[in-house]
């Protein structure tokens, strides 16, 4: 093992420890990698990233590697979501590194499927595998188009480039967006950033970016091992990817049920691809054991929150927020019903999309692109805009730093401007949010759509009346799903 190696257990802890600092972040964007299902619904969703490829599993094999993956979920009945890139052809001048390494595919850059060998993976080159995946049933997420690191990872990945700013990786992921609207005839709805680096080197975060495209944040909980170096015996490589799934399930059958499992659509840091041999084991042990695998859109659709299964109350009006374009999730994709919602946090449920967006606008570089002007309103629910307009009025003296920070800053921007003079309760940010307090501010709200345009009075009146039936009238802090639910009620379009 290289030093470089040993890093890596090091860099996961402080990643973990950067994404428990995240958790209690309301934010547009959630972090995907597992959800909550109804007892006895035993799904499970695989991805497999940096294809798709037509280069053989081994020497002399005549159907591609990412060919035998679909093949191989299909005969199960199974489908999986492919991380797609676009083409490593331009990640040179390079040399190869080391096999068994984190550089084995290029010192500078990551080449796949193997350095040398770039025009065999990637949607540019094999367009007719991404329109076999859609055919197939299987689902195309964006890994980026170059697979250049978001921004410096010197704790692993010193050596390698990575893009100058925000700017940069935006028209790259928005490059790949569009090879496969073009290929598949659909966008992605997912995205996962190249290593797992997601902080750009003028400090935004991929967040932003995938917040701009509309897409969710795909992880994984589960690792299915086939990106590690070879042991110089392939049916013992095959033993190690299968063995941790196998344990898994022995140790507690029900344990996988709404896990995200990550696969290599390509080789291994050795150049090899023991996936190929590992992944139909893997699928007869969760076969047996009574799962069906789907892609990870597909599990959302069933059970999108990862600690409330989709019936619980609280996940049903989260759920319509979400889907009307209002941040009422964590960023870990926890509801939490049972903590006490803040001031600050029903201002950040309260901030409509466009809004949002268009304060979003002073944090991200470079013009809005005409299809994502167009696109800001899909699915999104009628809303007030800023009062007097100008989205961004005030917003560049703050568009730097945490994300977070900004969203809120800009949540409660907007709810002040919306509340004016008026003498309404206002709470500090920090503090419990009450009944009494978010009635006044969703009257306000309400009133403000109406006044705009945006909704009809008597439709204004209607959510109203059902909002307040869901809220006690009293001063006590209010619990997330009672909030939610009248939430939900007043800003989503449907009953209470």
């Amino acid at each position: 093992m290289s030093a470089l190696d040993a890093l890596r257990p090091l860099a996961r802890r402080i990643k973990a420890w950067r994404n428990r600092g995240d958790a209690l972040v309301l934010d547009p964007v959630r972090r995907v990698t597992r959800v909550a299902l109804p007892p006895g619904e035993r799904v499970a969703a695989m991805t497999f990233d940096d294809g798709p490829t037509a280069a053989p599993a081994h020497p002399g094999d005549e159907t591609g590697l990412t060919l035998r993956l679909a093949e191989t979920l299909e005969a199960f009945g199974a489908a999986g979501t492919f991380n797609v890139i676009g083409s490593t052809a331009g990640n040179y001048p390079d040399r190869p590194g080391r096999p068994g390494t984190a550089y084995w595919n290029g010192l500078r850059y990551d080449h796949y499927p193997s350095f040398g060998q770039d025009r065999q993976a990637g949607l540019e080159h094999q367009p007719e595998l991404a329109r076999r995946l859609a055919a197939g049933g299987h689902e195309l997420s964006n890994h980026s188009y170059r697979h250049l690191l978001f921004g410096p990872k010197p704790l692993v990945y010193w050596r390698r480039a990575w893009f100058a700013g925000a700017g940069e990786v935006l028209a790259d992921l928005q490059r790949l967006d569009e090879k496969i609207r073009a290929e598949t005839g659909r966008g992605p709805r997912l995205a996962r950033p190249p290593h797992y680096v997601d902080v750009t080197r003028d400090r935004r975060s991929a967040y932003d970016l995938y917040d701009w495209l509309g897409y969710t944040y795909l992880a994984a909980s589960f690792d299915g091992g086939g990106w590690l170096p070879s042991s110089g015996s392939p049916a013992r490589d095959v033993a190690v990817m299968v063995a941790p799934l196998e344990r898994a399930l022995q140790d507690d059958p029900e344990g996988l049920r709404g896990q995200i499992i990550f696969q290599k659509d390509g080789y291994n840091m050795s150049g090899e691809a023991p996936v190929v041999a590992a992944l139909p084991r893997q699928l007869e042990l969760l076969a047996h054991h009574g799962y069906r695998i789907v892609g990870v859109s597909a599990l959302l659709d069933l059970s999108p929150f990862a600690d409330v299964a989709p019936t619980h109350p609280a996940a049903v009006a989260a759920r319509r927020l979400v889907a009307a374009g209002f941040a009422a999730v964590y960023r870990d994709n926890t509801v939490r019903p049972g903590r006490v919602m803040t001031a600050g946090e029903a201002a950040v449920t309260l901030l409509p999309r466009r809004a949002w967006l268009e304060a979003l606008a002073a944090r991200l570089p470079g013009p809005v692109p005409p299809r994502l002007q167009a696109g800001w309103m899909e699915h999104v629910a009628p809303a007030p805009g800023w009062p007097g307009g100008g989205g961004q009025a005030g917003a560049a003296r703050s568009a730097r730093g945490p994300r977070s920070r900004y969203l809120y800053d800009r949540a409660w921007t907007f709810l002040s401007a919306l509340l004016g003079s008026r003498q309404l309760p206002s709470p500090r940010p920090a503090e419990a949010i009450t009944g009494r307090t978010l009635t006044a501010w969703l009257d306000r709200w309400l009133d403000a759509a109406a006044a705009q345009g945006a909704l009809p009075g008597d439709e204004a009146g209607r959510r109203l009346a059902a909002a307040r039936a869901a809220l006690p009238e009293t001063s006590a802090p209010l619990r997330r799903e009672t909030a939610l639910a009248a939430l939900a009620a007043a800003l989503t379009p449907g009953g209470p």
